[in-house]
């Protein structure tokens, strides 16, 4: 979305533009809710009305998909502009970037909050950090679940599901939303150099038999089991995908004529609401920032492109340094909420050891057997860790 968003913006501004995308395809059905988005941004960064369902696109109509916000961007692309399945990891020089023999004045990297090129030319040490907790996208037909009328967020405890209507341009109604449940690290698939939320997921064959039971136990008496029967309908006839969060904050967004977008810029949870709007606004920053040089230099006599990037990425990096980490930080603490009481991000990502377990206080080795979902069911495959909890609270006998 970052690097549409960008290429719209340099596009507008006259520039000749190629995207280079991973995937295979495009992103049309593609992708989950954005929830609600900034109408009036959006047609502000393309000069474009957005058109939802043949009238003028409102929040009215219902939180909106993935996949018709990437199509809105990529449409006002000249066919051509977008060449799918192109993995780029070299840009050669990053004063003078080179794709594919190609030479460019300036190289936009927006391939995700785990980037390979950011790694490559930025700083290999800085990567995303788990926030403690999974989030469990789903998605339904509205029409397997007759009457639903439950949209909004719920909480149980840490424990939170959103539910909203997905009015999609095709004239196809869904239930998308998400369930955040707190999750050491250890139990998580953490995702690899290249990954991207959107285009890859986290898809696993079938629903976990844990994750309903959970589930039904925790949000089972809401509006009379209405959650639970949209969740079931979601793992009967659609989709729950684990999603591990991460987030992430750059410390610089500019090298050379390279410049970090999206999330590969900064990256949050999706209970921020502001992740896919923060890539937006990149987009439109990077138009407001270029627009005023290029009226000062008509006809090029400064130098052309190659000298108004290294301008006009000067200005740029302050602000967007200053929005990814407003990202972030606003990341950080509604990550907070999904924490129970006394379990820490650190937690999260520390093994649990014999030595550990002994450390710990009554209320932390509660919070271990809470977000590692152990109870007498599960005791079986969780018997080495929930002996080494016992015996640290001193309720058996140490050998």
């Amino acid at each position: 979305m970052g690097g549409l968003a960008a290429a719209t913006a340099f596009v507008r501004l006259g520039a000749h533009v190629r995207v280079f995308e991973k995937s295979s395809a495009p992103f049309t059905e593609r992708g989950s809710s954005l929830g609600f988005c900034d109408v009036a941004l959006w047609q502000a960064l393309t000069g474009r009305r957005m058109i939802r369902r043949g009238q003028q696109a409102s929040r009215s109509q219902g939180a909106f998909m993935y996949g018709d916000l990437w199509e809105f961007l990529a449409e006002g692309l000249e066919p051509g502009v977008i060449s799918f399945g192109q993995h780029v990891l070299d840009l050669g020089d990053p004063q003078h970037p080179t794709v594919q023999g190609e030479r460019y004045d300036l190289a936009v990297i927006a391939d995700g909050g785990w980037s390979e090129l950011r790694s490559r030319y930025f700083s290999s040490e800085e990567r995303p950090t788990y926030a403690g907790f999974q989030g469990w996208r789903f998605k339904v037909p509205l029409s397997a679940v007759p009457g639903w009328n439950t949209e909004g967020e719920f909480s149980h405890a840490s424990d939170f599901v959103i539910m909203m209507k997905i009015a999609k341009n095709n004239g196809e109604d869904w239930i998308m939303g998400g369930a955040a449940i707190a999750e050491p690290e250890s139990e998580v698939t953490k995702p690899s150099a290249g990954w991207n939320r959107q285009a890859d997921g986290m898809d696993v064959q079938g629903t976990p038999a844990w994750f309903m039971d959970y589930f039904r136990a925790r949000f089972g008496y809401v509006r009379q089991g209405e959650l639970v029967r949209v969740m079931e309908a979601a793992a009967r006839t659609g989709k729950i995908t684990p999603n591990p969060q991460y987030e992430f904050c750059a410390s610089r967004v500019v090298q050379g004529a390279l410049v970090l977008v999206g999330d590969s810029a900064h990256m949050g949870t999706p209970r921020t609401a502001t992740g896919a709007h923060t890539a937006v606004l990149d987009g439109a920053a990077l138009f407001n920032t270029f627009q005023p040089l290029l009226r000062a230099d008509v006809g090029g006599k400064r130098g052309g492109w190659s000298e108004l990037a290294a301008r006009g990425l000067k200005l740029y990096e302050p602000a967007a340094l200053h929005r990814a980490q407003g990202l972030y930080q606003r990341s950080l603490t509604t990550s907070l909420d999904v924490l129970p009481r006394g379990w820490t991000r650190e937690d999260a990502v520390t093994p649990m050891t014999i030595e550990r377990a002994r450390s710990l206080s009554v209320l932390q080795l509660k919070n271990e057997l809470y977000v590692r979902r152990v109870s007498l069911a599960g005791l079986k495959e969780k018997e080495d860790l929930v002996q080494a909890l016992l015996t640290a609270a001193r309720l058996v006998p140490q050998e």
